[in-house]
């Protein structure tokens, strides 16, 4: 591998890392706080990170070859990761309009006149759309793929469920992470004296930020 690659790695995976905590922190603080509605917009921020991270599997997967902790750690995190992309996809980054319409069909109270005047409703829209999102991760035969059944989040037990997904990710992520970059860490040529950081100084004024055409 060249420097360039364990430092492009490297810096991806202090970003994700980071996301991955920061986010973490604001919905399960949000929670706390019984602030459903700011829970729920930060929950939307936080599925972005874990889909950059499933899509970085395949990139970092060099450096599980040949340690079957590493490996056994990257497969277990697949299942969750792959949920988390298709929530990215369907109500984070994007929103999916069949998505939407299922929500609305989902629950039909969103469109009560008491609720469109309501400061909660916003609450209801994130949490419903989650919902639909959740449960269109399905098989062809209409099965929930990762929880098995339909998710009502205000249900106790579905609620119980969902959060653990999310605590469960973050900490096996974290932890895979954190394994990688111990992996990554001692091949990296640091820049250890001032004159080396004047060398190297000397190459930053040649980027070139213009970005190479995807063939």
């Amino acid at each position: 591998m060249t420097q360039d690659e364990l430092k492009r790695d490297y810096v991806s995976i202090m970003i994700i890392s980071a996301d991955i905590e920061k986010n973490g922190y604001a919905y399960f603080q949000a929670v706390k706080d019984n602030n459903l509605i700011e829970c729920f917009r930060q929950l939307k921020n936080a599925f972005i990170p874990y889909s950059i991270l499933g899509n970085s599997l395949k990139c970092l997967r060099k450096y599980t070859n040949g340690n079957k902790l590493l490996s056994d750690k990257m497969k277990g995190l697949r299942k969750k990761l792959e949920l988390m992309n298709h929530l990215r996809n369907k109500c984070s980054g994007h929103l999916d309009q069949e998505v939407l319409d299922n929500a609305i069909q989902w629950e039909p109270s969103l469109f009560t006149k008491e609720n469109i005047h309501s400061e909660y409703h916003i609450c209801l829209i994130y949490k419903t759309l989650l919902e639909s999102a959740i449960n269109s991760y399905c098989d062809e035969n209409g099965l929930q793929k990762y929880f098995l059944t339909e998710i009502d989040l205000f249900y106790p037990p579905n609620w119980d469920a969902f959060m653990d997904f999310m605590a469960d990710s973050q900490r096996e992520s974290l932890d895979f992470l954190h394994d990688i970059k111990k992996v990554i860490i001692p091949q990296i040529k640091t820049v250890d004296t001032f004159e080396d950081l004047l060398y190297q100084s000397k190459f930053a004024g040649e980027t070139d930020f213009r970005l190479k055409k995807k063939k």
